[in-house]
């Protein structure tokens, strides 16, 4: 089998690239971070799809780590031949495994092949699953070895394909599982492991055991219990018996106290009393001129009422009088404003007259000049006719200036007779107006008796000796008051209680309440106390062990209940122990034989294997090789210095040097007819120059066989021709 071309819609960092594998070995050689492990990582989805799918980061889930960068169609085509045909694999991915579509196609007809698994084409080509194959043909970059990690078996898959029995793959795939399945049984029963439910049914057989050897121990803890509970019961009652007369000696106590109790509280109330009688002396020593009647603060009030109306008026008439007194002078500043424009009409008409008249005078020296005229041209030039014409408009002139004078003279006698309102000047004069003079009378009579009641008001405080100012005034009074209530409260409540001592006296035997000895019958009850709290705590801790005593007895007597039960456990649990125990060592036994089927298995291909690796490692390195041995695990070792020792404490480059030899001796072992393709992803990057030089050569030898294809991103590491 061999790959004919690839082209990569989209994958990864890789896009729109095409591939043709024209060469044995292909080498593919590229900077770090072209994509040379994309690619190589490519060729296996093609074949087995992503792995990873489950895994929980997007590093881990193959899928996700190589979606296309760029965006766009992520899949592409893969074409190879086998057995003479070619074909071709077409696969679109998705977001999910679901949602991918694949093809496979016969390169010849063009048309799709049937039955075959598309989706992993890898099982049926190589009759290995993905993990076989990346342990085999596929040489991922830094990961030579040939065992797994955690795994000192190869893979399944390989053994199985190794051994020809390709039909029993599933059965050999399936030992690790089985074998981890067992180990899983075999370490969950366990007798030695303390998690083994073997190991834990014996520890609670024991602690059964030993729960029932404590039955007889629990019945005779019982016998006492009972014992030292019966006498506490009789102690109890004793003490029951004391506190009873005790009680009745208090009762005789509490009733001679109530004596007592009387006397303390006809004490009390003459205590309020002499109390109430010294604050009302003390109130009444307060007031050097005594208090004022009732009626006396009431009409001192009654005449503030009024003098805080009279004040209200007066300041609402004081307001109307700023406004009649704004109004009065608005009314004198219209009349000026009025005469000032009489005295500019008059003034105008006047210079109007004024003007007429000069008209008529420049009318009568025109007719002056005209008769001049007119009687020189007529008398003295001859021209008759003419001088009279002249004399004629000089006439007119004489009419017309006369008429003018005439209508001048009448306007100015009938200015004379013009006249300004009389009342017009009255206005401007100074002075109030009659209602101005009406307000500011009234406004005199409510100040004087304002005056008149402040002074009142005050003569009656200062007297009381309460201070004076007019806007406190009112406070004053109502406190004078307050005073006059609050004595009458005293004297009712000194009253109140000579009355309280007075109906006490009469109701009790004072004679009696006053001669009983205090300190005798304290004494007394205070001894009464101490006795009576001492037997309450013998009775409170006779309780408690009483108490005490019947817990316990429940508990032995449940736990000797219990006893029947735990018979009954510990048989059913030894039973199950032993069948546990016989299971576990059936277990034991399959494990045992499966690991040694096993190791026959592969003992029969372990030879040609030996041989396989001796040959390519004696390519590579031209060392001797004789001291190699493989166990049946496929596990390498080299006897060196008379002790065979494992290759995994070999640097990186031997021990790669070691698990590329032994994957192509696998190869070999593997493919005896139809040779797979081998891709090498730089697998030789911790070889030193000399074995990189065979490692290349190597690749040159094994390309007669197999189609190899080689990724590297170092020219030192490069074919050359």
């Amino acid at each position: 089998m061999r790959l004919i071309s690839l082209h990569i819609d989209n994958f990864g960092n890789l896009s729109d690239y095409d591939l043709k594998f024209d060469a044995n070995p292909m080498m593919i050689l590229h900077e770090n971070g072209w994509g040379k492990s994309t690619l190589a990582a490519f060729i296996k989805v093609m074949f087995y799809g992503f792995a990873g799918e489950t895994k929980k980061t997007s590093a881990e889930r193959e899928r996700e780590k190589y979606r296309p960068w760029k965006g766009g169609t992520y899949g592409g085509l893969l074409r190879y031949e086998l057995d003479g045909k070619q074909y071709e694999i077409g696969k679109v991915f998705g977001s999910k495994a679901r949602e991918d579509s694949c093809t496979l196609t016969d390169v010849a007809t063009g048309l799709a092949v049937p039955d075959h698994d598309n989706a992993c084409l890898g099982h049926e080509l190589f009759l290995l699953d993905e993990r076989s194959f990346m342990r085999s043909v596929f040489i991922a970059q830094n990961d030579v070895r040939v065992h797994e990690e955690g795994h000192r078996d190869i893979a399944d898959g390989i053994s199985a394909k190794i051994g020809n029995l390709s039909d029993a793959t599933d059965d050999v795939n399936r030992y690790e599982a089985v074998m981890d399945r067992l180990n899983d049984l075999l370490n969950g029963m366990s007798p030695k492991r303390a998690t083994g439910s073997i190991k834990q049914m014996d520890a609670h057989i024991s602690t059964l055991q030993n729960t029932l050897r404590q039955e007889e121990a629990l019945k005779d803890a019982s016998q006492r219990l009972e014992l030292q509970q019966n006498a506490e019961l009789e102690k109890l009652d004793e003490l029951r018996q004391e506190r009873l007369a005790m009680g009745e000696k208090l009762k005789q106590n509490m009733q001679r106290g109530e004596l007592l109790a009387r006397r303390e509280a006809f004490k009390h109330l003459w205590d309020q009393y002499e109390e109430s009688k010294k604050a009302l002396d003390e109130m009444e020593a307060g007031y050097a001129n005594g208090l004022p009647a009732k009626e006396d603060i009431a009409e001192k009030l009654e005449l503030w009422t009024e003098r805080n109306a009279l004040t209200a008026s007066l300041d609402n008439k004081q307001l109307q009088l700023d406004y009649m007194k704004k109004d009065a002078e608005a009314a004198r500043e219209k009349a000026k404003d009025k005469i000032r424009e009489l005295d500019d009409e008059l003034a105008r008409k006047e210079a109007k007259v004024e003007r007429v008249r000069k008209t008529a005078m420049v009318f009568l020296g025109i007719a002056i000049i005209l008769f001049v005229a007119g009687a020189t041209t007529a008398f003295v030039l001859s021209r008759l006719n003419f001088g009279i014409a002249i004399i004629g408009g000089g006439v007119l002139s004489m009419i017309t200036a006369l008429i003018i004078m005439l209508v001048a003279r009448a306007k100015k006698k009938k200015l004379e007779y013009v006249e300004i309102d009389e009342s017009l000047y009255e206005q401007i004069q100074g002075g109030d107006n009659a209602d101005i003079s009406q307000m500011k009378a009234q406004i005199a009579v409510d100040s004087d008796r304002i005056a008149i009641i402040e002074t009142n008001v005050e003569e009656f405080l200062r007297f009381y000796e309460i201070p004076y100012e007019p806007e406190k005034a009112e406070a004053g009074l109502y406190e004078l008051k307050q005073k006059i209530l609050l004595l009458e409260t005293k004297v009712a409540d000194v009253e109140g209680k000579r009355e309280e001592i007075k109906k006490y006296e009469t109701a009790n035997d004072m004679t009696a309440i006053m001669n009983i000895d205090a300190d005798k019958e304290e004494a007394e009850r205070e001894e009464i106390g101490r006795e009576r709290e001492e037997i309450d705590g013998r009775i409170e801790a006779t309780q408690e062990a009483i108490r005490m005593y019947a817990r316990q007895l429940d508990e032995n007597h449940d736990e000797l209940q219990n006893m029947e039960e735990i018979r009954e456990e510990l048989t059913d649990l030894t039973q199950q122990r032993d069948e546990d125990l016989h299971k576990y060592e059936m277990l034991t036994f399959t494990r045992d034989f499966l690991r040694e089927a096993k190791q026959n298995f592969s003992a029969k291909y372990r030879r040609p294997l030996l041989d396989g690796f001796k040959k390519y490692y004696g390519r590579l390195s031209e060392e001797e090789v004789s001291e190699f041995q493989l166990d049946a695990n496929v596990h390498m070792t080299r006897r060196a210095y008379g002790e065979a020792r494992d290759v995994e404490s070999y640097s990186s480059g031997n021990r790669d040097l070691v698990d590329i030899c032994l994957r192509m001796a696998l190869v070999d072992a593997m493919y005896q007819d139809e040779k797979p393709f081998v891709v090498m992803d730089d697998p030789f990057v911790n070889l030193d120059r000399k074995r990189t030089k065979h490692a290349l050569d190597f690749l040159k030898d094994i390309a007669e066989e197999y189609q190899v294809i080689y990724f590297t991103c170092n020219e030192s590491r490069s074919i050359k021709e």
